[in-house]
């Protein structure tokens, strides 16, 4: 049948049948590929326009954002840039909405410094030497991130720059006021240009004078602070960098009398008061733990006549007698009086060799007791006396007036011709014995000048007047004592005194009223009688020790333990450190200088002891700029990124072992009070070594003050810490926000009103900038090194649509755009902006 003609046509009609079955379904489908064909020409025209959109936005941002003058901020959702024109400073919206042959074109841009960075801590975290992973950097670089190292898998998110990535690795949920990704150039935003690197030495001595930058050099930080520094005082025209113990009380013990085994005319004196080292770090004594070389100049004239029989001498205390007196010789350099201070005590308490902890005060005396209880000695003249107590007759005359009886009235007299200066200087090795002791060669360290004492007599008999001999002179038979102290003082009128009247001071005029009045002079018969021991023998004010010549740093309050002076080194990290080396910082060094923090030891994928820095060109050569990851805006407006920012201290924080008590380990924000030095041991400490806020609100307030001076740091709550982000954002409009410079910023006051506002200071000690006050120098110095008025990295959200609405579609385009260290070549509009990544949505 297959042959047949009628399967012919059964073929014929099936094939007909399903040509009509396809031309059906092609005439069908034509609309719907002509709807597609329709839609993709859509859809690339808007992927073209959302490219000539990116383009368009990073035109603007060139214009209004590539040079250096520029300060941004957030209003609402829109970045505003903020530039300098020669008709004043000109705001730009960094947005845009404009109609191009029916396509509606929207931009705008958000400033990523407007938040808290988390890829900052990221980088941190992977890029932190070890030093930067330690206590003392983490007082100057507030990152918590860098003090642990990260594990493989974090590092590795955090190298790839991805949020998700990180956040996934990490576990850190997604949290309002945060941001990612930011970096910023280190340019001025006043004078424009880079800023200058105090990483250089020639940048820092021309900075803070060569003598203050060599005495920097001396104090590195990345060495162990705890091991201590030796005396340090270098000054440049505004900048001075101090390390010394000055003298809180001196005490000159003086004794006179004639010794029997050869009739000389001795005075035995000895040296006594209290040191007290204020810094952030030991005090290092020199060789066998001498620590100065006391000079007094302008020494008394004593004159000793015997009533009686009518001898007498007069001598001058500044010009002794030289020669040789027999069994010892009284060189030129015994011609007026000095003294060694020393650090008695031979235990070290980490320290390298002998000197004074962090804080404390030291009772000394002079010579040693254990070692030369009779003291020093000066021969008064050559002339000798006999004493003659043998039994007389009747007939017994006087052989000469140099010969005294028990019996005879020997008076002693001791005028004040000049007032007198103690110095107190340098040990540079032994004094030349044929020079004077005005010729030593170690620096002056402290001067105590114009002091006045009041004349006095003392009558005493032959008997009393005459010992056995002079070796068995004991500090017990002192007949005046040449005392000048500090006036008594509390806890907080010592903090007030080192602040307002300068005591810490190494020059003293006590001519002048306003210096005289910071110290009491005693009148020396009556100093005479007070004693050496008991509680307040050794105490001026809270100024007190325990024991003389020790320390008994293991033994609670043994003795007062303050520290208000913190010592600055290399690196400098931030800028706001150089605030210790002068009275009033100029903050306009925020704007122009920077810490690039030089390593000591070179690593791979490191380039500064500051982890959060990098060359701007991803190399390592000076001058071609810097670039610092997260900063963060001062200019900000959300109080969710101010909270996030104020927490990102948060970190383990312990202090090194050594004292009465333990250091507790604390996982939570800080702000440090004693830069460079908090981590120290609290030695001698009275409680505690560090309390939180919550501990310290429930302290009795005079109770707390003590105890208070010696916290090292700050442990704010939560609760103060949102009150503070809230105020920093709500007082912005009263003190000129928004900021064109980092120096506006600090000097605007907004920081301390918001402290107050907030309450910050509303804890036991720390009341009307009491011991635990944190201030906004302290917090300055802390964020310095991250700090920022502008964005250079912008993340921009773009959308091209149709403004017909019967066309529908839209793309949306994202990028990060950021400001780089190249200029334009035209010379126009500054730095170069570059798209550095894009995404079409």
């Amino acid at each position: 049948m297959r042959h047949s003609r009628a399967f012919s046509l059964l073929l014929v009609l099936v094939l007909l049948s399903g040509l009509a079955a396809f031309v059906t379904l092609l005439v069908a489908l034509l609309p719907v590929a002509v709807a597609e064909q329709a839609v993709a020409a859509k859809r690339t025209r808007l992927r073209q326009e959302a490219s000539a959109l990116l383009r368009l936005a990073l035109a603007e941002v060139q214009a209004a954002a590539g040079a250096d003058q520029v300060a941004t901020w957030m209003d609402g959702e829109v970045a505003v840039a903020s530039r300098r024109t020669p008709a004043g400073r000109e705001e730009v919206r960094l947005s845009g909405e404009r109609t191009l042959d029916g396509t509606l074109w929207r931009w705008r841009c958000e400033d990523i410094s407007c938040g808290h960075d988390l890829g900052g801590e990221a980088t941190a975290s992977r890029r932190a030497s070890p030093w930067a992973r330690g206590q003392v950097a983490r007082q100057a670089v507030a990152s918590g991130a860098a003090a642990s190292q990260p594990g493989d898998t974090e590092a590795l998110a955090g190298e790839w720059g991805d949020e998700g990535i990180y956040r996934s690795v990490t576990n850190l949920p997604a949290q309002p006021g945060r941001s990612w990704g930011g970096w910023g150039l280190l340019t001025n935003p006043v004078l424009g240009g880079w800023k200058r690197d105090l990483g250089s030495p020639a940048v820092l001595a021309a900075t803070v004078g060569p003598k203050v930058a060599m005495a920097l050099a001396q104090a590195d930080l990345r060495d162990n602070r705890a091991a201590g520094l030796p005396v340090m005082q270098a000054t440049g025209s505004d900048h001075a960098l101090s390390h010394f113990a000055p003298l809180v009380d001196l005490r000159l013990s003086l004794g006179f009398f004639n010794a029997r085994t050869d009739g000389r005319h001795r005075m035995r004196f000895h040296v006594a008061g209290l040191l007290w080292n204020p810094s952030s770090a030991p005090l290092l004594a020199e060789a066998e733990g001498r620590l100065y070389l006391l000079e007094v100049v302008g020494a008394p004239e004593v004159t000793v006549r015997n009533l009686d029989s009518g001898a007498g001498f007069t001598t001058d205390l500044d010009d002794c007698p030289v020669g040789d007196f027999g069994i010892f010789n009284q060189y030129p350099r015994e011609a007026g009086l000095w003294a060694w201070i020393d650090v008695g005590d031979v235990a070290r308490y980490g320290m390298s060799r002998r000197g004074l902890l962090p804080g404390e005060c030291y009772a000394f005396l002079g010579p040693s007791p254990a070692d030369q209880p009779q003291g020093l000695s000066r021969v008064l003249t050559a002339e000798t006396w006999r004493y003659e107590a043998d039994p007389r007759g009747a007939g017994w005359r006087r052989p000469s007036p140099q010969v005294f009886l028990p019996d005879d009235r020997i008076e002693i007299s001791v005028r004040f011709v000049s007032p007198l200066t103690f110095r107190l200087r340098r040990v540079v090795g032994e004094p030349a014995r044929d020079l004077p002791i005005g010729d030593y060669a170690g620096a002056v360290v402290q001067e105590i000048g114009q002091v006045w004492f009041a004349d006095f007599k003392c009558e005493l008999s032959g008997r009393d007047y005459s010992r056995p001999d002079s070796a068995g002179y004991t500090l017990a038979e002192r007949r005046a004592c040449l005392r000048l102290s500090w006036l008594p003082r509390g806890w907080a009128e010592v903090r007030e005194a080192v602040r307002r009247d300068g005591l810490l001071r190494d020059r003293w005029d006590l001519s002048r009223p306003e210096e005289a009045s910071l110290w009491e002079v005693r009148e020396p018969v009556a100093a005479a009688v007070a004693p050496f021991e008991g509680t307040d023998a050794l105490a001026v004010g809270v100024l007190s020790d325990a024991a003389l010549n020790l320390h008994l740093a293991n033994t609670p309050g043994a003795y007062a333990d303050l520290r208000l002076r913190g010592v600055p080194g290399l690196p400098v990290v931030s800028v706001g450190a150089l605030r210790h080396l002068r009275r009033e910082m100029d903050w306009a060094r925020l704007d122009d200088s920077f810490g690039s923090a030089p390593l000591r030891v070179a690593e791979p994928g490191r380039y500064s002891e500051n982890p959060r820095l990098l060359p701007s060109s991803g190399g390592s050569g000076e001058g071609e700029g810097w670039m610092v990851a997260g900063p963060f805006n001062v200019n900000c407006s959300d109080p969710e990124a101010w909270l996030s920012w104020l927490r990102s201290s948060s970190s383990p924080w312990q202090a090194q072992s050594g004292g009465p008590f333990a250091s507790t380990t604390l996982h939570r924000p800080f702000w440090p009070l004693q830069p460079a030095g908090a981590q120290l041991a609290q030695w001698a400490a009275a409680s505690a070594p560090a309390w939180t806020d919550e501990e310290l609100s429930r302290l009795d307030p005079a109770a707390a003050a003590a105890l208070s001076a010696r916290q090292p740091v700050r442990f704010p709550d939560d609760r103060r810490l949102a009150a503070l982000a809230r105020e920093l954002v709500r007082l912005r409009s009263e003190v000129g926000a928004p900021f064109a410079s980092l120096e506006a910023f600090a000097r605007s006051g907004l920081l301390k009103r918001a402290l107050v506002a907030a309450q910050c200071n509303d804890v036991p000690g720390a009341a009307a900038e009491g011991w635990l006050a944190v201030t906004e120098d302290d917090l300055l110095e802390q964020w310095a090194p991250h700090l920022t008025v502008r964005g250079d990295t912008l993340r921009l959200v773009g959308q091209v649509s149709f403004v017909d609405p019967r066309q529908r579609g839209a793309q949306g385009v994202e990028a990060i755009l950021q400001r780089t260290a190249a200029l334009r070549p035209d010379g126009r509009w500054g730095r170069v902006w570059r798209v550095m990544q894009v995404r079409f949505l």
